[in-house]
C-alpha cells in the first residue's frame, strides 16, 4: 500500500509569474524554483481568485472564490462552517503545521485547522529598531559611499525585515522533531515567505549593483514605496523611479529564491521530501508601473492575477513537463485533497479539478476552460488612500470587479458597469480595450461571467466598515503595518 505523501505548500508572497526565469524573464531570477520546476510541473497560466493576501490564501484553503468564503474585505474572517485544507487533513490523520511571515496569511480563521502556528512576523518587528539603532549608529561616518550605504542598511532594517531565515528555522526544527517523533504519520506544512511583499529593499549584497551611483542610491532610500495599490501619477513617479522599484522587486525575488534553495537542501537531508507533494505559487503579484498603478490588491489585471505554480511530486507526475492550458490557485484545494486520498465522497471538492488530472493528460476530465477573479471595493483601503491622497479620484480604484478569462480573451466589468476586453494573445499586458468593438467573444465571457456570478452562494458576513470589531488588536496593528487599513 502507498504511503500518504507529506504536503508542502509554499507561498512567495507577492510574486509575478513573468518575473520568474522559469517564465521567460531575461534576468536569471529564481534558479532554485526554475529546478523544482524540471523536476516537476510548471503550469503556464496559474490566476489567482484574487489581488491580496487574505482573499486568495482563503481561496486556495477552501476551494472558494471570494464571494462564497467572505474573507475578503481588510479584518473580515472566514466562516467558521467552511472547511478548510488544515482542519480536513488534521481530521484525516495528518500533522498540520503553518508558518507565515505575513500576518495576514495566517489571520481571520485561516489558521483554523493547523495544529501548530508560527507567526515569524511577530517575531521579527520585535525589538528591531532599538536594535538597528545600536548596530548602525556608529557607522554614520565616512565616505559619501559608505554612508549611501549605511543609510540604505538602516532603511532596510528599520522598514523591513526579511523574515524567511526565521522562518526557515521555524520549519526545520519542527520537522526534525517531527520525524523524530512521529516520522510514520505525513504532514500537511503551509509557509508564507514575505520578503517580496512591498517595500522592495533587497540586502545590501544584492542592492549594490542598484547603488553604483549617487543619484540612484539616493533614490533608493528615498522613493516613495507603499503596500497597498496606488496611482503613478499620484505618487509623482517618474520612468526611472519604475525602473528602480523593478530592480529592487527582482532583487527580493533572487534574495527569497536563495533561501528557498538552502530551505529545500534541508530538508532533503532530513529526508522530509521522501514521497513529498510539494507546491510552490503566489497569492498575487505587483503593479509595477503598469496600468499606472504599483502594488497589489485593487485590479484584476494579470500582474496580479497570473502567478507562478509548480507542483513536483516524484514518480507520479512527469518531470519537465509544461502545463499551457490555464488553471487556478484555488485547484490546490482539490489538488491536496486527491493526493491526501481523502474520498470526495466525503468532502465537499470538485476532485476533477486537482491539479493532478488537469496535468494529465489521459485523464478523462478537461483543462479548466474559464478562470473567474474578483475584488470587492474595501472602505477600509481606501481610509488608507484617502488619507494620504485627500482629493483623489475614487472611480478609478475604488470599485467592486470581477472578470472571466480563457487562454485567449478575458473580461472584466467594473462597477457603474463599466467593462474591459482584452485579446491576451496579441497584448499579454491587456494595454489594448477592445471593449468598443463588439468581438463576439465579448459577448460570450459576459454571459459566463453573469452565469458564474449567479451560481455563487454568499457567505453573510458584516459590512467591511465593522468586520473587524472583534479583531484583536494586535492583529488589526499588523494589518496597519502592512498598510492595509488605516
Amino acid at each position: 500500500m502507498n504511503r500518504r505523501p507529506n504536503i508542502l505548500l509554499i507561498v512567495v508572497d507577492s510574486l509575478r509569474a513573468d518575473h520568474c526565469s522559469c517564465y521567460g524573464y531575461g534576468a536569471n531570477t529564481t534558479p532554485v524554483i526554475d529546478q523544482i520546476a524540471r523536476e516537476g510541473i510548471l503550469f503556464k497560466s496559474a490566476i489567482s481568485a484574487a489581488g491580496w493576501t487574505l482573499p486568495s490564501h482563503a481561496s486556495m484553503f477552501t476551494g472558494l472564490y471570494p464571494t462564497e468564503h467572505g474573507a475578503d474585505a481588510a479584518g473580515c474572517t472566514l466562516d467558521k462552517q467552511i472547511p478548510t485544507l488544515a482542519s480536513i487533513l488534521n481530521n484525516a490523520g495528518y500533522a498540520t503545521a503553518a508558518f507565515s511571515d505575513n500576518p495576514i496569511a495566517l489571520a481571520h480563521g485561516l489558521d483554523r485547522g493547523f495544529s501548530t502556528v508560527v507567526d515569524s512576523w511577530h517575531e521579527s518587528h520585535g525589538n528591531l529598531r532599538e536594535t538597528a539603532k545600536k548596530f548602525f549608529g556608529p557607522r554614520l561616518v565616512g565616505k559619501a559611499k559608505e554612508l549611501r550605504r549605511v543609510l540604505y542598511s538602516k532603511r532596510v532594517a528599520g522598514a523591513k525585515v526579511h523574515g524567511s531565515p526565521r522562518t526557515i528555522n521555524s520549519i526545520v526544527t519542527w520537522v526534525r522533531s517531527f520525524m523524530g517523533d512521529r516520522g510514520s504519520f505525513p504532514f500537511f506544512l503551509f509557509a508564507n515567505f514575505t520578503d517580496v511583499h512591498m517595500p522592495y529593499f533587497p540586502p545590501m549584497r544584492l542592492a549594490r549593483p542598484i547603488l553604483a551611483s549617487a543619484a540612484v542610491g539616493q533614490g533608493v532610500y528615498s522613493l516613495k514605496q507603499i503596500n497597498i495599490s496606488s496611482l503613478v501619477d499620484v505618487l509623482g513617479l517618474e520612468e526611472s523611479d519604475l525602473q528602480l522599484l523593478r530592480d529592487l522587486y527582482d532583487g527580493e525575488i533572487s534574495y527569497v529564491d536563495g533561501q528557498l534553495g538552502g530551505f529545500f537542501s534541508q530538508l532533503d537531508q532530513l529526508g522530509a521530501l521522501n514521497n513529498s507533494l510539494v507546491i510552490i505559487t503566489a497569492d498575487h503579484g505587483d503593479h509595477l508601473g503598469d496600468h499606472g498603478m504599483v502594488g497589489h490588491g485593487i485590479s484584476l489585471y494579470d500582474s496580479l492575477l497570473k502567478v507562478p505554480l509548480v507542483v513536483s511530486y516524484p514518480g507520479h507526475v512527469q518531470a519537465g513537463k509544461v502545463h499551457e492550458k490555464q488553471v487556478q490557485t484555488l485547484d490546490i484545494f482539490s489538488t491536496v485533497l486527491d493526493a491526501a486520498g481523502v474520498s470526495r465522497n466525503d468532502q465537499p471538492f470538485d476532485n476533477h479539478m486537482s491539479l493532478l488530472r488537469q496535468a494529465d493528460s489521459s485523464a478523462v476530465s478537461g483543462p479548466r476552460e474559464l478562470a473567474f477573479a474578483e475584488s470587492c471595493g474595501d472602505s477600509r483601503y481606501m481610509r488608507v488612500i484617502r488619507r494620504r491622497y485627500p482629493g483623489i479620484d475614487e472611480s478609478r480604484i475604488n470599485v467592486q470587479r470581477r472578470c472571466a478569462r480563457t487562454d485567449r480573451y478575458k473580461y472584466m466589468l467594473s462597477d457603474g458597469l463599466r467593462e474591459e476586453f482584452y485579446d491576451l494573445a496579441t497584448d499579454p499586458g491587456e494595454a489594448n480595450n477592445l471593449a468598443a468593438l463588439g468581438i463576439p467573444a465579448m459577448g460570450e465571457l459576459r454571459s459566463a461571467l453573469a452565469r458564474w456570478h449567479s451560481s455563487l452562494t454568499p457567505t453573510s458576513l458584516p459590512d467591511a466598515d465593522t468586520c473587524t470589531e472583534n479583531v484583536p488588536e494586535e492583529v488589526t496593528s499588523r494589518l496597519k503595518a502592512l498598510g492595509y487599513i488605516s
